[in-house]
Parts: structure tokens; sequence; C-alpha cells
């Protein structure tokens, strides 16, 4: 009951008043949170103030939300170390590989692959640590 409440208020961009108007008033609603009538009683069920305790649930504490968010900045940075570590021993591996003479065909996935990894290192940086909206053109399927 208290997810369709929810959802029809952040769906509508409905203040406390409306969602207590519809759950109160609109039949097809009312029918969706379990009330069968419309009845004088069931109608002061649905108080203002609960339907605000239970709308809160559905809107983020910007506090909250910082810490979040930072939380998730945090995972990427320490996912983008780990990625660039470990293009740093492929890279190494690829050197050693090319000076033991290994023919450039078989190098070639390797290649592909340590450029595709730039590229996505550098567009969650880009996207996730910075803010930016990456065009549409710098993005491309894989396998190319």
């Amino acid at each position: 009951m208290l997810v369709v409440a929810g959802v029809d208020a952040l769906g509508a961009a409905a203040d406390y008043d409306r969602v207590h108007e519809l759950a109160n008033e609109h039949k097809t609603l009312r029918q969706m949170l379990g009330h069968s009538g419309g009845t004088e009683e069931e109608r002061d069920r649905d108080q203002l103030q609960t339907i605000k305790d239970n709308l809160r649930l559905f809107t983020p504490d910007p506090v909250k939300r910082a810490a979040k968010q930072e939380a998730m900045c945090q995972a990427y940075r320490d996912y983008l170390t780990y990625a660039e570590n470990l293009l740093v021993r492929v890279r190494e591996s690829r050197f050693f590989l090319d000076v033991g003479q290994v023919p450039a065909p078989l190098l070639a996935p390797i290649d592909l692959y340590l450029s595709d990894a730039e590229r996505q290192i550098d567009q969650i940086r880009r996207r996730v640590l910075q803010g930016e909206t990456i065009p549409h053109e710098e993005k491309r399927p894989w396998p190319p």
C-alpha cells in the first residue's frame, strides 16, 4: 500500500495534501491500496500525518544521500586505482611478449583490450568523478 502511494506521489510530484486527497477520494487508487469502499471510517484511516510519515520513507535525507554519494565515489576511485594497476601489469607483460618476438597478430587482441580498458577508465573518471556527460559518439559497443 505504501509503495503505491509513494510511486503515485513521486510520479505526480504531489504534495502531502494532494496524496491525502488521492488516497481518500480516488476509487482506483483506494482499490490499489487495498481499501474496498469509500466509507467515512475508511477515509479516516488515511490521515494526513500517516501519509507524511510514510512518504518520508521515499524522500531521501540529504545528509544520507551525500554520504552515499561520497561512498560510491570512493568505491569508483578504488576501482580505478585497481584497474590502472592491472593495466600497468598488462602493458609490462605485453612489452615482454613483444621483445620475445611474439608475432604481432597474436598481440593484437591484447592491444585491443588495453585500448578499450583505457577508454572505459577515462569515461568512468569523467562521468562519475567529474560529473561529465559522455557524448554518444565516444561510446562504442564491445566488441568493435
